[in-house]
């Protein structure tokens, strides 16, 4: 029987989801999903989702957003504690980034303007994200020609750090998305030096010098091994919650039909709640379903969804389990 690694957190419910058949059409200029590079570099701790696990890829980042991430791609993130000084003006060290603000120019990756401000709430340009990335590879000032940031821009596109962003001027603006994919390919890049990046951070790419997604999955799940074909319960934000693992050992998604002929509902959003089992009332596809809340003697099961019955707080739903009113089912 094919078995898989089961997770203890959030961290690595994440990181199932990206090891499922994902789907087609994704980030087109890249060799990876936007899944898969959500999955990486979520477990790397680069960057992470808000609390409902949304990624908001639209969004611009700002410097002190990207200095963040930066740090946190350094694999030292998680010692960066509150800034002992205020590191600028503008940054004072109740600021909520100070502490990466301070360790990302005391690592030479980013300064402040002329006027002795970090303009932390400025939205990051291409120019000074790539610049910041090739810092990371061990690049400096010397290594480039040309006025700034021309020669940092060509090494830029050289190493094919570029893939799948969408910013193309200097002065564009990144996104969360093109953020993601930066960093998702320094990670495959080599140093200054000559090894790949992703090595710095204890892991390493596989035969087709891609990142090995497998390999690091192993290397930051923990927990017991789960067989394939089972329900398995997981820590998630700090609350347990179930999930089904198909034949192959991946989380099942979606509607979901056990051997008992019991349907249940199993979060099928590619965020950081994927595959979790839905309880209660919840709306999905414009109509609204009841699913058990906790297990009955000798009835119903947690997560099981009600139908052609009143459920527990008075509501009828019918045959397909949808709520109805007079013999209406309710739509939004």
């Amino acid at each position: 029987m094919k078995i898989r690694r089961f997770c203890s957190g959030l961290l690595a419910a994440v990181l199932l989801l990206g090891l499922m058949v994902l789907p087609a059409g994704a980030a087109a200029a890249s060799t990876v999903s936007t899944e898969e590079a959500i999955q990486v570099i979520n477990a790397l701790g680069i960057m992470v989702g808000d609390e409902s696990g949304e990624f908001h890829l639209t969004r611009q980042v700002t410097r002190a957003e990207f200095i963040t991430m930066a740090v946190n791609a350094t694999g030292t993130g998680d010692q960066v504690g509150e800034a002992s000084t205020s590191p600028y003006p503008d940054v004072p060290r109740t600021h909520w980034a100070a502490g990466y603000v301070q360790a990302g120019v005391q690592a030479g990756l980013i300064s402040g303007y002329l006027d002795g401000t970090f303009r932390p709430s400025n939205q990051i340009t291409l120019a000074e994200g790539a610049t910041i990335v090739l810092k990371l590879l061990g690049y400096t000032a010397e290594d480039f020609s040309g006025a700034y940031p021309t020669g940092q821009l060509a090494m830029y596109r050289n190493l094919k750090l570029d893939r799948g962003v969408t910013a193309q001027k200097s002065t564009d603006v990144l996104t969360r998305q093109d953020t993601l994919y930066l960093f998702y390919n320094l990670l495959s890049t080599n140093t200054k030096e000559g090894t790949p990046y992703i090595n710095k951070l204890g892991y390493s790419l596989n035969a087709a010098g891609e990142v090995d997604r497998v390999a690091l999955v192993n290397g930051v799940m923990e927990g017991p091994v789960v067989a394939a074909g089972s329900w398995q319960q997981c820590l998630w934000n700090r609350e347990v919650h179930w999930y089904h693992f198909n034949a192959l050992g991946y989380l099942d998604a979606g509607w979901f039909t056990d051997g008992d002929g019991q349907i249940y509902f199993l979060h099928d959003q590619h965020d950081n709640r994927f595959g979790i089992m839905y309880t209660g009332w919840n709306w999905i596809g414009g109509r609204c379903y009841y699913f058990m809340e906790k297990d009955v003697e000798n009835g119903a099961k947690k997560g099981m969804l009600l139908r052609n019955t009143v459920t527990p707080d008075g509501y009828t739903v019918d045959h397909t389990g949808a709520w109805t009113v007079d013999g209406q089912v309710q739509t939004r």
